[in-house]
């Protein structure tokens, strides 16, 4: 025996939309009321359909918490790695400027503030480069070195366009479902 195909919501709603229009040029009774109950069938159908898709829509404001809360977790569990490593850079820094002032209190002078140690198979260096830039007067540097960027703020913009008709943005108009 060969089970019957379960139709899609659309071949549903294209079978209703071509019972509907076979009702309405329909001349005979006992005609009309077999396509009164035929759209009475699709259309139980379609609501248990809709019933269906609203169960698949709650499961997904479901599953969204539950991937928001695993979200939260891992950025936890980021925030502690990078915690971490922080800690690590920290003794890191501190071995590095620890060594820095051995070698440059026990070191031999190479060079102009330039120190070197030489220990078991190893040689540790001291030098000087150019660090980290630091602005003191933001007002006194030159044009040639300044970027201004402009940025759009999209949400005063888009509240701006839907009360008033600009040439310049449209806010589209678009469907939402509320289920109650």
């Amino acid at each position: 025996m060969k089970s019957a195909k379960k139709l899609t919501t659309l071949e549903l709603i294209d079978q209703y939309i071509d019972a509907d229009l076979e009702m309405q040029m329909c001349d005979d009774d006992d005609e009309l009321t077999v396509w009164i109950d035929k759209i009475h069938d699709i259309k139980d159908m379609i609501s248990e359909k809709q019933l269906n898709l609203k169960e698949v829509m709650l499961s997904k404001k479901t599953d969204e918490q539950v991937i928001k809360a695993e979200i939260d977790v891992h950025k936890d569990f980021i925030q502690k790695l990078r915690n971490r490593q922080k800690a690590i850079n920290s003794v890191y820094e501190y071995l590095q400027e620890l060594i820095i002032t051995t070698v440059e209190n026990t070191g031999e002078k190479t060079g102009e503030n330039k120190f070197t140690v030489e220990n078991n198979g190893h040689k540790f260096t001291v030098f000087q480069t150019p660090g980290k830039l630091e602005i003191l007067d933001e007002n006194s540097v030159p044009e040639e070195f300044k970027e201004i960027s402009i940025k759009i703020n999209n949400n005063e913009l888009r509240k701006h366009v839907i009360k008033n008709d600009c040439n310049y943005a449209k806010v589209e108009k678009v469907k939402r479902l509320k289920i109650t």
